[in-house]
């Protein structure tokens, strides 16, 4: 059914859907991709990664992707792919389902390098991720995304984020303020653009609730999946606020009692000393074992099963 989303012959421009891409603020470098799921493969390992990075339109066929140094995975699988002199096919979905952007959102340690993100979503799903072939480049995508971008990677090429603008910004970050631009950005060059019948372009505009929430909640996974390693049973619940653009700024209940560990992990009504419930639980994922099964029309479905 999903197959019905890819428009043959694919478009090899960005021109047909720039009004679809708008800048935030007036400062901004340009227009920009906010809910991207940028899925790329390790050079070496055949590892998966898929990750939300800022992108933003530097051409017809080009987009500028900005790795944070030393932080992000897709872009140590770029930089070993540079060392290797090869490019890095890349796949770009835009407008997935939450349970997808929520999983793209954890970091390492939670999910360090090697670890598919979207073990996360298909844990929270309770089912599996589709994900179906590109048609130009040697890459998967979420089959279920109403856009398809496919591009590569160009090695040895870094490109100034604003050089369209001149602004000296990139975007509102996630605490509030408007980061700078960029002078290291990496270039994908696209190859094609797919989407579904009548497609939903798919943004978000930070900071907000929602930002805050893709944010906070792989955040407090993961504070929750640490505590409870250091100190079993003592933690009861972790809430990561609005006010701290759920990053800065954690909520941590913990049991005076050490051997109390009865009803761990569920929402209390309160304390002793009459502090208000704070909402918003969500213990560390499972680990999940990756396997790959029903592979049918060219489409993989990746199934996950919590180790036991």
């Amino acid at each position: 059914l999903f197959f019905l989303m890819i428009r043959r012959p694919p478009r090899s421009t960005l021109f047909p859907y720039t009004t679809l891409f708008r800048s935030n603020t007036p400062d901004d470098a340009g227009p920009y991709i906010t809910l991207g799921m940028c899925y790329a493969t390790h050079p070496d390992t055949g590892v998966h990664d898929v990750t939300i990075h800022r992108l933003c339109i530097q051409g017809k066929d080009e987009l500028s992707i900005f790795f944070t140094p030393g932080a992000r995975h897709i872009g140590a699988m770029a930089e070993r792919a540079e060392e290797l002199g090869q490019k890095l096919p890349i796949s770009i979905s835009i407008g997935v389902d939450p349970a997808i952007e929520i999983g793209s959102c954890f970091e390492a340690p939670t999910t360090p390098l090697g670890y598919d993100e979207l073990a996360v979503a298909g844990a929270l799903r309770n089912e599996p991720v589709e994900l179906c072939k590109c048609l130009t480049v040697n890459e998967m995508a979420i089959a279920n995304a109403e856009y398809v971008i496919e591009g590569e990677v160009i090695l040895n090429v870094r490109v100034q984020e604003d050089q369209n603008s001149h602004t000296g910004y990139a975007m509102p970050e996630f605490p509030g303020y408007t980061g700078p631009a960029s002078s290291q950005c990496w270039l994908i060059k696209v190859k094609a653009v797919t989407h579904r019948e009548n497609p939903i372009m798919q943004t978000c505009i930070g900071p907000s609730e929602e930002h805050v929430s893709m944010a906070g909640i792989p955040t407090e996974a993961s504070i929750y999946g640490m505590v409870e390693k250091a100190m079993p049973g003592r933690l009861q619940n972790v809430y990561c606020g609005s006010a701290g653009g759920g990053k800065i700024y954690q909520t941590l209940f913990l049991s005076s009692d050490r051997g109390n560990a009865a009803g761990m992990g569920k929402k209390q009504s309160g304390n002793a000393n009459g502090g208000a419930a704070v909402e918003g639980v969500f213990p560390a994922p499972a680990l999940c074992e990756l396997s790959e099964k029903n592979r049918q029309k060219d489409c993989l479905s990746e199934f996950l099963f919590p180790a036991l």
